[in-house]
């Protein structure tokens, strides 16, 4: 099997930290936090979505807390196992990917295993960079992870178009940057219920974090983006998926690539329903 983007995971890994320097109570601490706040966002993946099968299968998966460079490992077997393309191009964009995951991903899905992948250095990071309660934080955290697990369970053809898009840097870059911001951008409407009820300190990190890992994956592969296009593209992906929400049509976009929003529909929500309902 082809190794090109484990062979670049490798390479970074000699020059990327695996994390933030922490205390060992710190770091057991993170790790302890991220696993109370899967079991508490298994309660809610059904309710939110709607897509029962897909979730009761995120809730069967695995959880793995990794570092940065457990981060990039898992991010290159996938990429090596589904991307058509290979050669120095494709080396160039598993490296860009891959220095994305390893500097701002907190949380990821991983189609191969399943499970949920929570790198507890930019968790814990995060959290002192914008003052987050910590146990709240990792909840959210776990809850976006198992919500992006549940829509790439029900709809596997995603998976594959992110492979193709993080494999074709920069040609495939426009497709692949509507992807990642509308399935962030549809977490973020299912999670708009949440109140303090839910989570003591949802309002600060809806403030603080609602987009952060999307906005950083931005400036890691286009850095030349910009920030009005950039801005742009993540309030059209609000509106689709606040449309796609109002109107439960969740399953029908996630049915088949037929029922993604083509380019044009992703900044016209109502002419892609009128499309598909």
């Amino acid at each position: 099997m082809p190794r090109e983007a484990r062979d670049a995971a490798r390479l970074l890994a000699l020059i990327t930290p695996a994390g933030p320097r922490a205390s060992r109570t710190a770091a057991h601490g993170v790790v302890a936090r991220l696993r109370r706040g899967v079991r508490w966002a298994d309660e809610r993946l059904g309710p939110l979505t709607g897509l029962d099968e897909a979730a009761a299968r995120v809730r069967a998966s695995r959880t793995l807390v990794v570092d940065r460079h457990g981060a990039m490992a898992v991010v290159a077997r996938g990429l090596d196992a589904r991307a058509d393309r290979r050669g120095p191009s494709y080396a160039a964009s598993a490296g860009l990917v891959l220095r994305a995951v390893a500097a701002e991903a907190t949380a990821l899905w991983d189609p191969a295993a399943p499970g949920r992948i929570l790198v507890a250095p930019n968790v814990l990071s995060a959290a002192h960079d914008d003052a987050l309660d910590l146990s709240d934080w990792c909840a959210w955290t776990a809850l976006r992870a198992g919500l992006l697990g549940v829509h790439l369970e029900h709809a596997p053809h995603l998976v594959r178009r992110l492979a193709r898009g993080a494999a074709r840097l920069p040609e495939g870059l426009d497709d692949l940057l509507r992807l990642v911001l509308l399935l962030d951008a549809l977490a973020d409407a299912e999670m708009s219920v949440l109140t303090p009820a839910d989570l003591p300190s949802v309002r600060w990190l809806r403030t603080h974090r609602a987009g952060a890992d999307p906005r950083a994956a931005l400036r890691a592969l286009a850095p030349r983006l910009d920030p009005s296009a950039a801005d742009a593209l993540r309030l059209d992906a609000s509106r689709f998926a606040s449309e796609a929400l109002a109107h439960d049509l969740l399953p029908r976009l996630l049915d088949s690539p037929g029922t993604w929003p083509t380019a044009a529909e992703y900044a016209d929500p109502t002419a892609w329903r009128a499309r598909v309902s």
